[in-house]
């Protein structure tokens, strides 16, 4: 996509989305949502497979909330920063 002079990755990193719910889900950090405008996703819900699953199939909605669904935060401070970045 392009924004202006810039042209964004989309969906995230151009990479599918199965492997980073993969790479979230191996890296143990707990994902919550932070704020959403949808029915169904409200704040401080965590961000899981199911989640994303619920967000495609039941709310027809970009299932990361690419679109501006709804935000989330990742508290990698829960995690060491090796396990968070997947080196361990």
């Amino acid at each position: 996509k392009e924004l202006g002079a810039y042209s964004l990755e989309y969906p995230i990193w151009n990479t599918p989305y199965d492997e980073l719910l993969d790479d979230l889900e191996a890296s143990g950090v707990r994902v919550v949502v932070s704020a959403s405008n949808q029915e169904g996703i409200d704040v401080g819900t965590p961000f899981t497979r199911t989640l994303y699953q619920d967000a495609v199939k039941k709310l027809a909605i970009d299932g990361f909330g690419e679109e501006g669904e709804f935000h989330s935060i990742a508290e990698v401070w829960t995690v060491s920063k090796e396990q968070a970045m997947g080196l361990v």
